[in-house]
């Protein structure tokens, strides 16, 4: 009986494997090990950078409720804290700059930090008081059902 091409039998041992497998491994290989070294040595942030860090300042609120801020390079990254306005519900507020809805502002060492949902306005006013590391300042909140409360005064260091 004669044998196709697709049925040739193999010679040699069967432990044996051609070169051509060989190659094409160490060719993967090679380059998995390439994009593995470009990943750590070129990835930001990693452990070996020597840029700042974020630097969080902690104190309360004139109701005695924690207050955390998030400080790089001296300007504000995020905020933490519970409100308890004077209408409306209690409620955890922590906005981080550059979410969607989040507004920031700095102007002559003023520190402005807005966010808005569709049922409320919070808003984050601040200036740095006794050098770098301390700030002080007020948050106002706004539901739409009820006016705005009360401003509530807060202080942190760090």
């Amino acid at each position: 009986m004669r044998q196709t091409v697709a049925f040739k039998r193999r010679t040699g041992s069967a432990d044996e494997r051609p070169v051509k497998v060989w190659k094409l491994r160490a060719i993967i290989y090679g380059l998995l090990a390439a994009v593995a070294a470009i990943v750590l040595f070129a990835r930001p942030g990693g452990s070996s950078s020597d840029g700042p860090s974020l630097r969080t300042l902690a104190g309360v609120t004139a109701q005695g409720e924690h207050v955390k801020i998030g400080m790089l390079n001296g300007h504000v990254r995020y905020v933490w804290v519970v409100v308890k306005p004077s209408c409306g519900r209690s409620a955890w507020w922590h906005p981080a700059v550059g979410l969607q809805g989040v507004e920031y502002h700095e102007i002559d060492g003023r520190i402005d930090l807005y966010e808005r949902w569709t049922d409320a306005v919070a808003a984050f006013h601040a200036r740095a008081s006794g050098g770098p590391g301390k700030l002080q300042g007020t948050i106002h909140w706004t539901w739409r059902s009820c006016h705005r409360s009360e401003p509530i005064s807060f202080s942190v260091s760090g």
